[in-house]
C-alpha cells in the first residue's frame, strides 16, 4: 500500500513544465524528471517558473529544477548522494501538546526529559545549510510552534532556502506567529484528519480553535506571500472531509495510516526493498543529534551518528562512516540487519 494516499491540488502538466524550464536554462540534463517526479514537483516547478517570469533569474530557476531532480531521483530509487541531502528536517520541538491516537507522542516516558532546540544551535544549523541544502522542513516528533524562540527562528532563516516548509497542528498559532510564517515559509501544512471526528484522532485538540487559525491564515495571507497552504492528515478509514477546506487552503493530502507508535514491537521481516530515506533527507533533532528516519522516533538508527555542532558540520555527519554504513547496508540488500528497519511498517513503500 502506498505511503501517500492522495494529494489533491491543481493539476499541472509536469512534462510541459520540465521542457519549458529546460529550454530557458538551455539544458536537457533534467528531462528524465518526467519519468519519476513526486506529487508536489509540478507545484514547485510552476512556482519557480512563475517567479522567473517576475525576476528573470535563470540561475535560481536552474537551482530549483536541479534540487527537484536530486530529491525525486533518490525517492524513486535512482540514488545520487552528494555532499549534502536535498532536504533537512529540523526539530524545533520534540514536545507536543497533542497525544494523537496514531502517534508515538503517546509514549510520554520517552519524551519527558526533552527540551526545545536552542536559538544558538538553530543558527549554527541554518548557517551550515544555507547555500548547500535547497529544502528545509520544520517537523519531526513534536509541535514546532511550541518553541519559545519560534518567531526569531523564522526571521533568521527567511529567504535562505528554495523552500521552507512547516508542519503544525495549528492550535498554538497567534497573529504574530502567523505573520512570521507568512513572511518566511513557502509551504504551510496543517495536520487535520477529520472534521466530525477531529478530537477522536487529535487527542487534546479542539477543531474550532484550529479551524479559526486556518481561517486567520487565509485572511492574513496577501498576494506577495510566496506560500502554499495545505491540510494534511492521516487516513485511518474515516470519511473524506477534504472538500471542507477547499476555500481556505490550496491543497489537501493524506498519509496512509501505519502503526508508527508500535514500530519497535512489530514482527521482524526480511525485506530487501530499498528504503530511500537515508539517501535524500536528514533529521536534525532538538539537541543536534541526527537520525535518518522519522518512523524510528527513539532515534535508534542514529544513536552512533555524530552530533551537529560548531565543530561537526552537517556535511561531516552526512558523509560520516556511520551514516554511510546505513546507506550501504540498504544498497546491498541488508536492510533486515538494521534495527528497527527490519520492523518497518511499510517495507514496500519505504521512502
Amino acid at each position: 500500500m502506498a505511503r501517500f494516499k492522495s494529494l489533491c491540488t491543481t493539476e499541472e502538466n509536469c512534462e510541459k513544465l520540465v521542457r519549458d524550464i529546460s529550454t530557458i536554462i538551455d539544458s536537457d540534463n533534467f528531462l528524465s524528471l518526467v519519468d519519476f517526479y513526486t506529487p508536489y514537483t509540478p507545484t514547485r516547478l510552476k512556482i519557480a517558473l512563475d517567479q522567473y517570469q517576475i525576476d528573470g533569474d535563470v540561475n535560481k530557476l536552474e537551482e530549483e529544477i536541479q534540487a527537484r531532480y536530486l530529491y525525486d531521483s533518490n525517492i524513486s530509487g535512482n540514488i545520487i548522494v552528494k555532499d549534502y541531502p536535498p532536504l533537512v528536517h529540523i526539530e524545533l520541538s520534540p514536545i507536543c501538546n497533542y497525544r494523537c491516537k496514531f502517534c508515538f507522542q503517546q509514549d510520554e516516558e520517552h519524551f519527558k526529559d526533552m527540551d526545545f532546540m536552542s536559538l544558538d544551535l538553530f543558527k549554527i544549523i541554518i548557517d551550515q545549510l544555507e547555500g548547500n541544502v535547497p529544502y528545509i522542513t520544520f517537523s519531526n516528533r513534536g509541535e514546532p510552534t511550541m518553541n519559545p524562540h519560534f518567531i526569531e527562528m523564522m526571521e533568521y532563516c527567511r529567504g535562505k532556502f528554495l523552500d521552507i516548509k512547516i508542519n503544525t497542528n495549528g492550535s498554538l498559532l497567534t497573529r504574530d506567529k502567523i505573520e512570521s510564517i507568512l513572511n518566511t515559509v513557502n509551504t504551510l501544512a496543517f495536520s487535520v484528519d477529520s472534521v466530525k471526528e477531529y478530537s477522536e484522532y487529535r487527542v487534546n485538540g479542539n477543531f474550532e480553535r484550529v479551524m479559526n487559525n486556518i481561517k486567520l491564515v487565509h485572511e492574513m495571507r496577501k498576494p506577495h506571500h510566496n506560500i502554499v497552504t495545505r491540510v494534511s492528515g492521516v487516513y485511518c478509514g474515516q470519511e473524506d472531509d477534504s472538500k471542507y477546506f477547499d476555500q481556505y487552503v490550496d491543497q489537501t493530502s493524506f498519509i496512509q495510516y501505519h502503526p508508527w507508535k508500535e514500530i519497535y514491537d512489530l514482527p521482524t521481516h526480511q525485506s530487501k526493498v530499498l528504503c530511500t530515506e537515508p539517501f535524500y533527507r536528514m533529521y536534525i533533532l532538538y539537541d543536534g543529534s541526527v537520525n535518518s528516519c522519522d518512523v524510528d522516533y527513539k532515534a535508534v538508527i542514529g544513536k552512533n551518528f555524530p552530533k551537529i555542532s560548531k565543530d561537526m558540520s552537517v556535511k561531516d555527519v552526512w558523509k560520516s562512516h556511520e551514516l554511510s554504513r546505513i546507506r550501504n547496508m540498504h544498497m546491498s540488500g541488508k536492510r533486515s540487519c538494521i534495527y528497527p528497519c527490519n520492523k518497518c511498517p511499510f517495507p514496500e513503500a519505504a521512502g
